[in-house]
């Protein structure tokens, strides 16, 4: 551990989060590693896997990294997903100047990832090249996202979109605020889009049920 944190100490930290993952097929960064603005995360998801799990293992890793910080370096790690780091959103969250700012996107079908691209890209080959270009990836590789499995088209794909913009968990908000905001998140997917009835939660934990229960029903 250096007297500062930078990327390279960062990085170990989250490749040693990572040693026993099952569930996530590639985990890398696009543009610069500027730890004292925000880094650009995509984490993709193994076929074979439940989308449950596979949220399961990103918190979990959250969490340890979010756990070396503070025991380290006294910072927290604020998670934003997808859409970029607004002033909005860092005005809303508790973190302060100094804590680490991880922007993710979370695909599992590469469907899903030219759904949520294809608007800055505009054509699904630049998407191809930009990814072989830029996705500098710590697990996995690049080519793990043109295999037939992962391009495979699911019937959810959009819905998998709306619930990775809609993950909140690690955004530093507060507590009451985050539980209320995740209630409404639930009650969107859940009954206006699926016909189910809502669910809502009481704690962080029960956001988390919630959320990968979603998961679950989005993968049946």
């Amino acid at each position: 551990m250096g007297e500062k944190l930078n990327w390279e100490e960062l990085k170990s930290i989250i490749i040693k989060g990572l040693e026993k993952s099952k569930h996530i097929l590639t985990f890398g960064t696009i543009g610069s590693h500027n730890i004292e603005h925000d880094i650009d995360i995509i984490i993709t998801k193994k076929s074979t896997s439940s989308s449950s799990e596979f949220y399961k293992e990103i918190h979990n890793l959250y969490d340890f990294i979010d756990d070396y910080l503070r025991k380290n370096y006294s910072k927290k790690l604020g998670v934003f997903s997808g859409g970029g780091i607004s002033p909005e959103k860092l005005k809303i969250s508790t973190c302060k100047k100094g804590d680490i700012i991880f922007d993710v996107m979370t695909y599992v079908s590469l469907r899903e990832f030219e759904n949520d691209w294809y608007p800055y890209m505009q054509e699904a080959s630049n998407i191809k090249s930009f990814l072989e270009k830029e996705y500098d990836c710590i697990l996995g590789k690049t080519n793990f996202l043109f295999t037939e499995k992962f391009t495979k088209k699911t019937k959810n794909d959009y819905l998998f979109l709306v619930l990775m913009k809609y993950d909140k968990i690690k955004t530093q908000y507060p507590r009451n605020f985050l539980i209320e905001c995740m209630n409404y998140h639930f009650d969107y997917v859940l009954r206006k889009r699926l016909g189910l009835n809502s669910e809502m939660a009481n704690s962080e934990s029960d956001v988390k049920k919630i959320f990968y229960k979603i998961c679950d029903i989005l993968d049946k």
